[in-house]
């Protein structure tokens, strides 16, 4: 299979078997999939040490990541971060796929795009008008209150209508201790 993948590495093959470091940022870096909790100057693992709280839309994003194997059984996800406005995950594609690299990450994005339209209908429709304090929070059914100024949207803003940024990171894994 030749076809390129547009902005991706000339030298990787993204159908074959690989590992693979992925990052992906919310649109506009929002802190929509988790809460930051803890003491970061406590060492990981000791009680009080930072770590990331999910979420009602991290949760299903978590969801998605985990439910990858299900549409594409080579395709493994070895380990994952979830931090407030992004996505770090290993994924490890096992046998050479009919689809690329890019046709699964989009998948995954299409199922988290699902969740984030159930949850905060209001986001995709309207997406000036919902805080990220009421994302976070919980899902919103009601407007918002009428004493905020009205604004007109920004270009950041406008592209709200959709959880995750254009593009994604990815690292081909191939070095030795890289993992």
């Amino acid at each position: 299979m030749t076809d390129k993948i547009p902005h991706r590495l000339d030298d990787v093959d993204y159908y074959g078997r690989r590992i693979y470091h992925i990052t992906m940022t919310t649109e506009g870096r929002r802190p929509l999939l988790g809460i930051l909790q803890g003491d970061p100057a406590i060492t990981a693992g000791l009680p009080g040490a930072s770590s990331v709280l999910p979420t009602p839309l991290g949760q299903e994003v978590l969801r998605c990541l985990m439910s990858i194997e299900h549409y594409y059984p080579q395709a493994h996800v070895v380990t994952w971060q979830l931090m407030p406005d992004h996505l770090h995950f290993i994924f490890f594609v096992t046998e050479a796929s009919e689809a690329h690299l890019g046709q699964i990450i989009k998948g995954f994005k299409l199922g988290c795009n699902r969740a984030y339209s159930r949850l905060f209908p209001a986001a995709v429709t309207a997406p000036a008008a919902v805080t990220e304090t009421a994302i976070l929070s919980q899902p919103q059914k009601t407007q918002p209150q009428k004493t905020q100024p009205p604004h007109r949207p920004t270009t950041e803003e406008r592209k709200h209508g959709q959880l995750w940024a254009t593009s994604y990171y990815e690292t081909p894994l191939s070095g030795k201790g890289q993992l």
